[in-house]
C-alpha cells in the first residue's frame, strides 16, 4: 500500500503545481486522467484504500490491480495451507471457488483464474518437457500479449472473441509465458542474470510512475519537439525517465516490505503472548 499511496502523492504535485491545466493535444484517454482539484485528502483515500476495497484510483489508474493482488494473495494464503493437508481437495475447492468472484467483481475472475493457474503448476510440478514446444509457448504467448480489440494482427481472434480480445489474449499470453519459462532452463539462465534481475527490481515502481511520467513528457517536452520523429523520441525519453525515477521508488519499496514485515511480527507476537501468556490476578 505504501508505493501507492507515495505514486499518488506524485500525481498529486503533478497536478497541484507542475500541470495545473489540461491540454488539447494528448489522446482523449489521457486527458480523462487530469486531475482537476488534487487534495491531500483525496491522495490517502485513492492511494491507500479505494484500490484495494473498491476499484481503480482516481490519482493513478494503474492501481486497478491492486484489489485483484490482494484477494489473489489470500487466495494463495488459504489454499496453500490447505494443500498441505490433501492437495487434490484443495485445488478442486479452488477452482470451484473462482465463480464466487464473478458476483463480486467481474473483471476479478480471470486475475483470480491466474493465480490458480500458477497455483496448480506450482503444486504438481507441471512443465513442458519438450524445449521446442516451450520455445513456441512463449512465442504464442508474447504474440498474444500484444493483442487489441480493432488490430488487423489479431483480426481472425477478434472475429471470435470481440470486444474480450484484449482481456482474454492478455491473460493466455500470462499462462503461455509464464509456464514456457520455468520449463525452460535456458530461459530461465537468460532471465536471471544479474542484469535482468535489476531491472525486474525496477518494474513494480515503473509500473506505479509511468503514467505520471508520461504526463510530464507530453505535457511539457512534445510540445517542443517539432521534427518528424518527435514521437519516437519522447518514448525513449519516458523510458529512459521512467528508469530513472523508479530507482528511489525501488528504495521506498523495499523499506515498505520491511515495514510491513515488522508490523507482522509485532501484530503476531502480540496475538501470540495476549492468548498463551498465564493469566495474572489483578
Amino acid at each position: 500500500m505504501l508505493p501507492a499511496l507515495l505514486s499518488c502523492f506524485v500525481s498529486y504535485v503533478i497536478y497541484k503545481f507542475i500541470i495545473v491545466e489540461n491540454k488539447v493535444f494528448l489522446s482523449g484517454w489521457f486527458n480523462g486522467l487530469f486531475i482537476n482539484s488534487p487534495s491531500l485528502l483525496d491522495v490517502f483515500y485513492y492511494g491507500a484504500i479505494k484500490p484495494f476495497f473498491s476499484t481503480g484510483s482516481l490519482y493513478n489508474n494503474v492501481l486497478w490491480t491492486m484489489r485483484t493482488e490482494l484477494i489473489g494473495s489470500i487466495y494463495i494464503y488459504i489454499f496453500s495451507y490447505l494443500s498441505i493437508y490433501n492437495k487434490k481437495y484443495s485445488t478442486i475447492l479452488f477452482l470451484l471457488s473462482i465463480p464466487i468472484v464473478y458476483f463480486i467483481d467481474k473483471t476479478m475472475v480471470l486475475g483470480i483464474g491466474c493465480f490458480f493457474f500458477g497455483f496448480v503448476v506450482f503444486k504438481y510440478k507441471y512443465i513442458i518437457k519438450n524445449e521446442y514446444i516451450s520455445y513456441l509457448f512463449l512465442l504464442f504467448g508474447l504474440y498474444l500479449a500484444g493483442a487489441h480489440n480493432d488490430s488487423i494482427s489479431y483480426e481472425y481472434i477478434s472475429y471470435f472473441l470481440g470486444k474480450y480480445t484484449y482481456t482474454l489474449c492478455n491473460f493466455f499470453a500470462a499462462f503461455f509465458i509464464m509456464l514456457s519459462i520455468i520449463s525452460n532452463e535456458k530461459i530461465k539462465k537468460v532471465l536471471n542474470h544479474k542484469l535482468l534481475c535489476k531491472l525486474g527490481a525496477l518494474s513494480f515502481p515503473i509500473y506505479l510512475l509511468h503514467i505520471s511520467v508520461i504526463a510530464i513528457v507530453c505535457n511539457f517536452i512534445y510540445p517542443l519537439l517539432n521534427i518528424e520523429y518527435s514521437s519516437i523520441l519522447c518514448v525513449l525519453i519516458i523510458i529512459v525517465l521512467s528508469f530513472i525515477v523508479a530507482i528511489p521508488m525501488s528504495k521506498f519499496d523495499l523499506l515498505a516490505v520491511k515495514i510491513s514485515k515488522k508490523t507482522a511480527t509485532f501484530i503476531v507476537l502480540s496475538i501470540k503472548n495476549y492468548i498463551f501468556s498465564p493469566s495474572v490476578d489483578i
